[in-house]
């Protein structure tokens, strides 16, 4: 998936090595989630939401999603392995006027990357299936929006130290490291091209310091940035 951002937090308890982002590499989100469409009759706004926390907080760089329906479009179709496409089954997005990447398009749902490129100052979106527009919708871009993905009964997407799926039948064992799921980091450095696969050679981070907090403890995460599929 591209801008998949990973953090890794530590729980209560003994000290233990410090993972590798490789050891996290192969946890997969898949979007849609089966509880997205619920929001498609919820009374939302249908400007850009973060795939994450369908809230209206992007970044440069951010997955986001449009609800509503797509007009003249009969079935759904994700995009494959590598960069992704601007055009999938006749809809394009535009924003600012600049054609952005989609990584999946269904009748009452688009997902795509909001460009690097993107200026904080706000973006303008435009659906345009097969040659027709639609509306432009104006949105606020913020250097950094950061949600992280949720699941089932609203938990975050994260991976245990064993390589695991956590759940609450399968909770991190006190000492031990987890790995969280997230999108909204902004720039990043080495970078990385819009709509392109994490980089395989050096890890992406954000430039700034970062933190972030479990059981209303603040702590530094061991890593913070991209991570390939």
């Amino acid at each position: 998936m591209q801008e998949q951002a990973a953090a890794f937090l530590k729980s209560e308890g003994a000290r233990i090595p410090a993972p590798t982002p490789a050891e996290f590499y192969e946890f997969p989100i898949k979007l849609p989630l089966p509880e997205n469409l619920e929001f498609v009759n919820s009374g939302k706004a249908l400007a850009p939401v973060d795939s994450a926390a369908f809230e209206p907080a992007l970044s440069p760089g951010s997955l986001f999603t449009l609800f509503g329906p797509t007009y003249f479009l009969s079935g759904e179709q994700s995009a494959g392995p590598g960069s992704l496409p601007t055009n999938l089954s006749g809809i394009t997005v535009s924003i600012n006027g600049r054609p952005v990447p989609l990584s999946y398009v269904g009748p009452n749902q688009i997902n795509g990357q909001i460009p690097y490129e993107t200026a904080v100052t706000g973006g303008v979106a435009q659906v345009i299936t097969n040659g027709l527009a639609a509306a432009e919708v104006s949105f606020p871009v913020s250097p950094v929006a950061p949600k992280l993905f949720r699941g089932q009964s609203s938990l975050c997407m994260a991976r245990n130290h064993d390589g695991s799926a956590n759940s609450a039948s399968n909770r991190v064992q006190a000492g031990r490291y987890i790995g969280v799921y997230l999108t909204g980091i902004g720039a990043v450095a080495p970078g990385v091209a819009s709509g392109a696969p994490a980089r395989g050679d050096a890890y992406s981070i954000p430039p700034g310091a970062v933190s972030a907090s479990t059981g209303g403890r603040t702590v530094i995460p061991t890593f913070l940035g991209l991570v390939p599929k």
